[in-house]
C-alpha cells in the first residue's frame, strides 16, 4: 500500500469557546479522504464502494468460507464481523431503544468529484484497523469496479482525526486534527444535504411533504448516542432532547432524489432515495444542539450511511463565515 504523510495532530488555530475535544463524549474517529485515478474516473457511488469493500474484505480475511459469521469460532478475532456485524455492548442501549450497534464506518462519495471517497471510521478497534481498510479499498479499486470493471489506482490518502482517536492510530499513521468547534453566534444555520437523507419515522420514510426538522434532530442525536454507546471511551454528556422543541425550521428547499442499488448477496433492490436540498434552523435551542450538529457532519445521519447517505454540511446564515466542517476540498492539497 502507498505510504502516508507524517502529520502531527494540530488544530487550525481558530478561536472558539469549545474545542472539538469537548464535543459529545469521547468518540474516537478518523475521517479519511482517498483520491483515485484511472483511464476513466467518473464519480463512483458510495454504495458501490461499500459493496466492493465488503466483498474484498471478506475474501481477504475469511479462512472458513462459511456463509455466515454467526457460528464461526473465529468471529471474536476476525476483522469482517468487526466491521459488518459488530457485537452489542453489555450496557443497555440508550434513549430507551433496543437496537443493534451501528457499523463502525460511514461512506460518502462527492457527486462532483471524480474518483474521491471520504469515510469516517468509529471506535478504537476500527481506527486501529485503518491500514487494513485502506489496503482493502486499494485492492478493490485495482481489481476493477462496476460492470465494466474499470481499475483505479490510489493516488493519495489523507486523514483528519478526532482527538480521542489519537492514541488508537497504529504506528506509521498520523493525521491532521479536525477543525475546532466554531463559536455559535446565535444566528440561523443552513443545513445543506450533500447526499440523500433517508429518515424512517413511524414505519415510513420521511418525504418532502412531511419533512420535520425536529425528526432530523432526533435522528441525529440518536445516531451520535448509539455510536458513543458502541464505540465511546468516556461518559456521554446529557443528550439535549428538550432543546429540539426550541428550534424552528424555515427556508426549506427540499426535493426527492431517487436511487437504488441491487444487492447480489441479498438478491434484492436496496433503496437509496431520499431528501436533498437545504433547510434553515434557528431558535434558542440551537445553541445547546450546536456541538451535536457540528460533529454530525462526520457521523452522517439516517439510514444507509455506510452507502453514502445522510451527509450534510453547515453554513452560517449570518454571513460571517461561509461554511463549517465537512465540505468537498476541506483536506489540504
Amino acid at each position: 500500500m502507498m505510504g502516508h504523510r507524517e502529520l502531527g495532530v494540530t488544530g487550525p488555530g481558530r478561536q472558539s469557546s469549545l474545542t472539538i475535544g469537548e464535543l459529545p463524549g469521547s468518540l474516537p474517529f478518523v475521517r479519511w479522504r482517498l483520491e483515485f485515478e484511472g483511464n476513466e474516473t467518473p464519480p463512483i457511488p458510495a454504495a458501490l464502494w461499500r459493496s466492493v469493500f465488503g466483498k474484498t474484505l471478506r475474501d481477504r480475511v475469511c479462512v472458513t468460507g462459511q456463509p455466515s459469521c454467526a457460528s464461526c469460532l473465529l468471529q471474536p478475532r476476525c476483522a469482517y464481523p468487526r466491521w459488518f456485524e459488530p457485537a452489542a455492548p453489555v450496557e443497555p442501549a440508550p434513549l430507551g431503544v433496543s437496537d443493534s450497534p451501528p457499523m463502525p464506518f460511514a461512506f460518502y462519495a462527492p457527486s462532483v468529484e471524480a474518483g474521491v471517497l471520504e469515510f469516517s471510521v468509529f471506535g478504537a478497534p476500527a481506527v486501529a484497523d485503518s491500514p487494513l481498510m485502506l489496503s482493502v479499498l486499494e485492492q478493490a479499486a485495482g481489481n476493477g469496479i462496476g460492470k465494466v470493471r474499470h481499475a483505479y489506482r490510489l493516488r493519495s490518502a489523507h486523514a483528519r482525526i478526532f482527538p480521542a482517536a489519537a492514541s488508537c492510530l497504529p504506528d506509521g499513521l498520523s493525521a491532521d486534527a479536525l477543525p475546532d468547534l466554531p463559536p455559535f453566534g446565535g444566528h440561523a444555520v443552513e443545513v445543506r444535504l450533500l447526499s440523500p437523507l433517508r429518515l424512517q419515522v413511524k414505519g415510513r420514510v420521511m418525504s418532502v411533504e412531511d419533512f420535520s426538522a425536529a425528526e432530523f434532530l432526533r435522528a441525529l442525536l440518536r445516531r451520535i448516542t448509539l455510536l458513543h454507546w458502541s464505540y465511546g471511551t468516556a461518559a456521554l454528556p446529557p443528550v439535549p432532547l428538550p432543546a429540539i422543541d426550541e428550534v424552528t425550521s424555515s427556508a426549506e428547499q427540499l426535493r426527492w432524489q431517487t436511487g437504488a442499488r441491487y444487492s447480489a448477496r441479498q438478491a434484492q433492490r436496496i433503496p437509496l432515495d431520499g431528501l436533498v436540498g437545504s433547510f434553515n434552523l434557528s431558535g434558542p435551542g440551537l445553541r445547546e444542539l450546536w456541538p451535536w450538529l457540528y460533529i454530525g457532519q462526520w457521523t452522517q445521519v439516517g439510514k444507509s450511511v455506510t452507502q453514502g447517505l445522510g451527509q450534510f454540511t453547515l453554513i452560517d446564515r449570518s454571513g460571517s463565515q461561509a461554511c463549517w466542517g465537512a465540505v468537498p476540498g476541506w483536506f489540504p492539497a
